[in-house]
């Protein structure tokens, strides 16, 4: 997956969003084809695997976090159907996930990524396709920034936690990682 270009600012705000709801959809649908031929791949050469598209994903800075949800910590929040936490705890349970990819591009201000977590002793390999708005990101990646790392969490929608991970890389999350100062207009000292 690659960053798309960004679109004039010349359109109709009703044909903008017009375009972009065609746009995100046509990309939404692209990723969870790529997440599906990843999965099979994997399968075929003998790992279990785990997929998901998620209902919701969203970023939290650390204090968001703290402030919406308490004892949850910051990152990116992955929101699964209910009916895919119990499979997705249970691999977590018998899994380390120390391995990671993320794919992922920008869409008219949309970040479509797949996150692809592996067990290489346990051959399990979980696929998790999620988009999100950059826009809404700052804290998340103000904080990422700062810390030095990134979270990942899959809840189910009563915020059921079926995973957390911690990422060393965090720009592989984020697109503009490295003018993220000039992206949001901002200093990074003010997160």
């Amino acid at each position: 997956m690659t960053d798309a270009g960004e679109q004039s600012d010349d359109i109709d705000p009703a044909e903008q969003l017009a375009a972009n709801a065609e746009v995100h959809t046509s990309a939404w649908g692209e990723t969870i084809e790529e997440m599906q031929a990843r999965a099979a791949e994997y399968e075929a050469d003998g790992w279990e695997t785990h997929h998901v598209a998620t209902l919701d994903t969203s970023t939290a800075s650390a204090d968001e976090a703290q402030a919406a949800r308490g004892d949850y910590g910051w990152g990116i929040l992955h929101t699964i159907p209910d009916n895919y936490v119990e499979e997705f705890a249970d691999a977590v349970d018998r899994g380390e996930f120390p391995e990671y990819d993320v794919f992922r591009r920008l869409v008219d201000g949309r970040v479509f990524h797949l996150l692809v977590l592996r067990d290489p002793d346990e051959r399990i390999a979980l696929f998790v396709a999620g988009n999100y708005l950059l826009q809404r990101a700052e804290g998340c990646i103000a904080t990422a920034k700062r810390e030095g790392y990134v979270q990942t969490w899959l809840m189910g929608t009563d915020e059921t936690v079926a995973g957390t991970f911690r990422h060393e890389a965090p720009e592989k999350f984020f697109p503009r990682w490295d003018d993220f100062a000039a992206y949001f207009d901002r200093d990074e000292a003010d997160a």
